[in-house]
C-alpha cells in the first residue's frame, strides 16, 4: 500500500494496527505492515510502489507517527 493511501485510510480511522517486521531475506532490514479494520494486512510502500525497507529501525518511527500511530508491535 502506498504511503499516500495509508495516510488517507489512517485519517479516516480505517487502520487498526501497525507492526514493524524484519525483512525475511535480510534480517538487518525492517519494514512496516499495517492492518486495516477489515483485517487485511499491507506493507507500506513509497509512491513508486516499492516497499519501504531500511536498516534504521528508528527512521520508521517517523512514518508511523505521520500515519497517526502512537504504538506499534515490533516482531524480532
Amino acid at each position: 500500500m502506498k504511503m499516500s493511501e495509508a495516510k488517507s485510510l489512517a485519517d479516516a480511522g480505517k487502520l487498526a494496527a501497525a507492526e514493524l517486521l524484519r525483512n525475511p531475506s535480510d534480517f538487518s532490514q525492517w519494514f512496516i505492515m499495517v492492518v486495516e479494520s477489515s483485517g487485511k494486512s499491507f506493507i507500506i510502500a513509497d509512491e513508486n510502489d516499492d516497499p519501504i525497507v531500511t536498516d534504521a529501525l528508528e527512521s520508521l518511527f517517523a512514518l508511523l507517527k505521520s500515519l497517526g500511530f502512537r504504538k506499534a508491535q515490533i516482531a524480532f
